[in-house]
């Protein structure tokens, strides 16, 4: 899943900052469900429950999201040299 450059620049001036699962999931435009199908199977970013209140830190979001990074399989100039 690749996250659009400039909703990442956003998250990365909310450091330090709670989100809600909503936030997470308009912030990766997946649907609700989606969020709490990771949150089950404990592939979701880490959150915290506060009461009925489910909260996570924008700080493990951003190193959640960069964990799921997919790395590159080519560099800029083999595509260029390809024609791909």
């Amino acid at each position: 899943m690749r996250i659009n450059q400039d909703l990442a620049a956003h998250a990365s001036t909310q450091a330090g900052q709670w989100m809600s699962p909503q936030d997470v999931c308009d912030q990766l435009q997946i649907p609700r469900q989606t969020f709490y199908q990771w949150r089950a199977k404990h592939m979701g970013p880490p959150a915290y429950r506060f009461g009925k209140l489910i909260r996570i830190d924008r700080d493990d979001f951003n190193a959640w999201l960069a964990g799921h990074a997919e790395p590159s399989t080519s560099s800029s100039s083999e595509v260029a040299e390809n024609g791909r």
